[in-house]
């Protein structure tokens, strides 16, 4: 599941409306960071298209970026990393950065880098999903070893928070709590989509352990539920004005 279309498929990032709105420039540099092939900028730029924006996006992939390039003609793409950012200092006015933060190896690099490129006011909005505040989704149901990936892999909210503020961020955290009831066929069928980056994180031996409880319900108890709940995180910080 990627926060970034389900939120954004056909909206405009209210974010980086509201950012525009409450400020004054005659151009606006926007980037999208960690952009895999470009879907968040195709579709801001579109929404955008009257506003005077500069659209950019950076990833480590050559083979994302391949395939982002020549989508949209307004939008520059460049391969980077998070901690190594490709951009002079107060480069951005905005930058964006949905279902990205967990994958980054050296976190605290990568948002003093956020720091160096956005001017003073600037804003980043970080969208994600929350671990600690889901662990009844049906995938740490069935697959308690991707809990203990993922909360590994991401920060909490309260570091998050003070990891931001340290860095003279004014921070606005919202969390947006989703709780659906689940068939067993309904599982499997996602299961079978396999449309969720943890589970290809998971060794094999984890990832058949959690086929076989999955099964297991199926063979025992075929008219089972799952209440499974799943969290967005959205986080906007507002850069201060260095004294």
């Amino acid at each position: 599941m990627n926060i970034c279309e389900d939120t954004f498929e056909h909206l405009v990032d209210p974010f980086l409306s509201e950012y525009i709105k409450n400020t004054e420039e005659k151009m606006y540099n926007i980037l999208d960071l960690a952009c895999g092939t470009g879907d968040y900028l195709i579709k801001q730029s579109g929404n955008f298209s009257k506003e005077r924006m500069n659209w950019h996006g950076v990833d480590s992939s050559p083979y994302l970026l391949e395939q982002a390039n020549g989508r949209a003609s307004q939008i520059i793409y460049r391969h980077g990393y998070a901690e190594d950012l490709p951009y002079d200092r107060e480069w951005f006015h905005y930058v964006a950065m949905y279902d990205a933060f967990q994958y980054f190896i050296q976190k605290e690099q990568a948002l003093d880098e956020v720091h160096r490129v956005l001017k003073d006011n600037g804003r980043l909005t970080i969208g994600n999903t929350s671990p600690e505040d889901m662990k009844q989704w049906w995938i740490y149901h069935y697959f308690p070893e991707a809990y203990a990936i993922d909360f590994e892999r991401y920060w909490t909210k309260h570091r998050l928070i003070q990891e931001l503020e340290d860095r003279n961020f004014q921070v606005q955290m919202t969390i947006n709590h989703h709780v659906e009831v689940l068939s067993l066929p309904e599982v499997v069928e996602r299961l079978e989509a396999r449309n969720y980056p943890i589970l290809s994180i998971l060794n094999d031996r984890d990832y058949e352990k959690g086929r076989a409880r999955v099964e297991a319900d199926l063979q025992h108890e075929p008219n089972k539920t799952i209440k499974s709940e799943y969290t967005e995180m959205v986080c906007v910080a507002d850069l201060g004005v260095e004294t």
